[in-house]
């Protein structure tokens, strides 16, 4: 298998066929292939196990990712459904607390917001910067989707990677719950903006797959000072829902304002990623046109999902795009 979003929609079209054994062995097999994915993989592992009522067995994955340091949500154990044969069990709830104990721990050590800068830059209107306040992908840290953004620090902006605070798992941050990403992301550009000499001409905010779903939700909902969206390979709610779009951009503040937004947006993904995603994204671009927002999208052939080199070119572009007065 290719990479680990193929490989986790085999797991999950086994599972939702209910061929739990398949399922299992998927996230087994692959376990060898992608360590770094052993939250994930070891997850599915211990829901296939206990809905093929191995309880024991479920248990026993469950205990040893604890000895390996990775700890689950106490949400995700309790309210899981592919959990419920297990969930009963005193041995279970010594688990939980144990999960939530490493959790804690996590908890103190994270660093919510990493920022990256020219030298002696952006500390006065002498040195105003461009900001790029970049989202990382769905089940991820910071550091996954932080390659992306580089080539904004290196070309002389202000670079600001947040980590949510929504945890599911050992280095599984997501942006589900899209209020408290809202309140997260807003409370992280006002710091910034006390902090740094920010350029309000240029600040994009960028994200990388649902990353960049929430990212292009908050610009359209013109709740912050933004210029430019960058999204790549963007997914979530929005973007999943084609049938929504008309309706929710005449309603969203900024596609509908008739002082002409300066917002423009840029849609970047992989020649390798599948092709109905890809017109999709498309497509997304183009009704954003039709609504007054310049919206562009760049292919980078030879990649997918996860960064190439081949994406530094595409960001610098997407930056030129978004900055063309």
């Amino acid at each position: 298998m290719s990479d680990i979003n193929t490989i986790q929609a085999a797991i999950q079209s086994s599972y939702q066929a209910g061929d739990y054994q398949t399922a299992y062995e998927l996230a087994t097999d692959q376990l060898a292939l992608y360590p770094q994915q052993a939250p994930l993989l070891d997850y599915w592992r211990i829901c296939m196990a206990a809905s093929l009522g191995e309880c024991d067995l479920a248990l026993d994955i469950l205990e040893q990712t604890l000895e390996n340091e990775i700890w689950y949500a106490e949400t995700l154990l309790r309210k899981s459904p592919a959990l419920e044969n297990i969930q009963a069990a005193a041995r279970f709830e010594e688990l939980v607390l144990a999960n939530r104990a490493l959790q804690a721990q996590a908890r103190s050590e994270r660093y919510p917001l990493l920022t990256l800068r020219p030298e002696g830059g952006c500390l006065s209107v002498d040195t105003r910067c461009a900001c790029l306040l970049g989202l990382h992908a769905s089940n991820a840290t910071v550091e996954y989707s932080l390659e992306f953004w580089k080539p904004a620090a290196q070309a002389g902006w202000l670079v600001a990677a947040p980590q949510s605070s929504q945890a599911i798992w050992k280095d599984g941050y997501i942006w589900d719950d899209y209020a408290v990403a809202r309140k997260e992301i807003s409370a992280h550009l006002a710091s910034l903006d006390s902090r740094y000499a920010l350029d309000p001409e240029r600040v994009v905010i960028a994200g990388h797959g649902m990353g960049g779903g929430v990212a292009i939700r908050i610009a359209l909902e013109g709740i912050l000072p933004l210029t430019g969206i960058l999204a790549v390979t963007p997914t979530g709610p929005l973007l999943d829902n084609p049938d929504s779009w008309e309706s929710w951009l005449s309603q969203a503040p900024i596609a509908a304002s008739t002082e002409g937004p300066k917002l423009r947006a840029v849609f970047i993904t992989g020649k390798n990623n599948a092709a109905e995603h890809i017109q999709q994204i498309g497509a997304f671009a183009d009704i954003l046109t039709d609504h007054g927002i310049p919206a562009t999208l760049q292919i980078v052939p030879g990649s997918g999902y996860n960064y190439t080199p081949d994406y530094h070119a595409a960001i610098l572009s997407a930056l030129d795009f978004l900055t063309d007065a």
